[in-house]
Formats: structure tokens, C-alpha cells, sequence
């Protein structure tokens, strides 16, 4: 059984009516590479959020960084939820 990389809940617009709370690494992985914005896939903060992800699965990162980046890359492709609509 694969070990869960939790960290505080990251929350994102799946859709602009649906928000998920995002709450290990592994999700956010998945969320980059599954449900991201395809505008927002070639941006540096994209790659380094996946990046990240992947270095904290392998211990090679922290979670903490993983989460940040992560939330980083949500803010910049605008679906970051601050209970405000997504742009």
C-alpha cells in the first residue's frame, strides 16, 4: 500500500460551480495532471508544482513545498477557491 503525503486542505475550482479540497500530494498530482486548464499546462509554475509533487513522493521534497507550489499554480491558473468566483 502506497503512503499518503497529506498536507493542510488546498482548495480549487473543479468546475465554476464545484469546489474540492485537495489533501495530499497524490491528489494534487492528479488534479495537475488530470484536470488542470490546458491554457495554464506550459507555465513554469505548472511545471514546478508537478515538479514538486513528484520530489515529495520520492522524498526527494517536503510536502510543505509540494502544497505551496501547488497552491501557486492554482492561483495562477485562477482556480484557486478564495469563495470567490474562478476568473
Amino acid at each position: 500500500m502506497m503512503t499518503r503525503h497529506w498536507f493542510k486542505a488546498a482548495p480549487i475550482w473543479e468546475t465554476p460551480a464545484i469546489s474540492r479540497r485537495v489533501t495530499s500530494v497524490e491528489e494534487a498530482l492528479r488534479c495537475l495532471m488530470e484536470l488542470w486548464p490546458d491554457e495554464h499546462r506550459a507555465s513554469a509554475t505548472y511545471e514546478a508544482a508537478i515538479d514538486a509533487c513528484e520530489e515529495a513522493i520520492s522524498a526527494a521534497g517536503t510536502v510543505e513545498v509540494a502544497r505551496d507550489a501547488f497552491v501557486a499554480a492554482a492561483d495562477e491558473a485562477g482556480i484557486l477557491d478564495d469563495r470567490g468566483a474562478p476568473s
